[in-house]
């Protein structure tokens, strides 16, 4: 195992790879900080980057922890937008005008287009169950960064296992391979090896962005519901009301089998091409294929689709799904 790890590891486009993939994930960490831009229409400030997520705390802390319709009068009344405001966006809804993450959601669900209440009440629009609130902005900026790298950590695997099987079709492996143990032993610590390198791989991609984000987000959010957030955030898409931290549990959770199926799918592509190039070419488009097929979201077979390694990776198209009944 350890001597098919080596091999695994030890090419040169393996390790440009690596090196490559964790470039663009620090590069898409800091991105999502610099895009970070709050403004609190009570005090006037204004801020940007790693300032920009501390007023948004701030801010996010004045009305309580769970949502109520007196919370949500008094946000409206507060981010009422000025006539110069209105006249500037020509017509444009209020909700699509970002300042700070309480203007969007507050604005989102119960504003109409000049700011004015719509007449819905939090139990019209999410129900009678306590809504909890707070700055969910930074986990589900980070949950929708995560979705990028873990595409990019989907390519790196492909490049890694493609010539696990089919790299070694010629000599002394080839010979290995045809002796009393090399199809169950050989193979064996072949797939084993694969497995073991993709599953830490995987584990330690998780850990590494997970501390980073919560260097600097800390803790804000983790406890509140992801449905009450800004008209920009799909994660309203997912029909439960769930906390941010439940909902990266989730995509952790569906991250490793995404990585499980994908490995397995790599190595019997290996094993079945000839050549690395063709394993990593047949994979990469299965990979894809998902997002290729014409099947709407309202067909019976989309269900089936959405459990692919693609759709499990963009963990909200999955959780999206009303919840089977078995």
């Amino acid at each position: 195992i350890y001597f098919e790890l080596r091999k695994l590891l030890q090419r040169r486009l393996v390790l440009v790879a690596l090196l490559l993939f964790l470039l663009i994930n620090l590069f898409l960490l800091i991105s999502a900080v610099n895009e970070q831009y709050t403004y609190d229409p009570v005090s006037g400030q204004q801020a940007y980057n790693l300032a920009a997520i501390q007023l948004d705390k701030e801010i996010s802390a004045r009305y309580g922890n769970i949502l109520t319709d007196a919370a949500v009068q008094q946000m409206l009344s507060d981010f009422q937008p000025t006539a110069e405001m209105l006249t500037r966006i020509g017509g444009i809804h209020v909700a699509y005008i970002r300042q700070n993450s309480m203007q969007t959601a507050v604005q989102y669900h119960f504003a109409n287009a000049d700011g004015s209440w719509n007449g819905q009440t939090v139990a019209q629009q999410f129900g009678t169950e306590p809504l909890a609130i707070g700055y969910v902005t930074g986990w589900l900026s980070f949950s929708r960064c995560f979705i990028k790298i873990l595409l990019m950590l989907a390519a790196l695997l492909l490049i890694l296992l493609a010539p696990i099987f089919s790299g070694e079709y010629n000599g002394m492996d080839q010979l290995l391979l045809t002796t009393r143990y090399g199809r169950c032993k050989c193979s064996l610590a072949k797939i084993t090896a694969a497995f073991l390198l993709t599953l830490t791989l995987t584990a330690a991609v998780l850990a590494y962005n997970l501390l980073l984000a919560y260097l600097v987000l800390g803790s804000n959010g983790l406890d509140c519901s992801i449905l009450f957030s800004g008209i920009s955030f799909s994660e309203q898409s997912i029909p439960y009301n769930i906390t941010c931290r439940t909902m990266l549990r989730y995509q952790i959770l569906l991250t490793f089998t995404a990585v499980f199926m994908l490995t397995g799918m790599v190595l019997l592509l290996s094993a079945l091409s000839k050549t690395p190039f063709v394993t990593l070419i047949t994979a990469a488009g299965l990979l894809v294929l998902p997002i290729l097929l014409p099947v709407q979201e309202t067909s019976s077979l989309y269900r089936f689709i959405a459990l692919l390694p693609l759709y499990q990776i963009q963990f909200l198209s999955l959780m999206s799904l009303q919840q089977w009944s078995n």
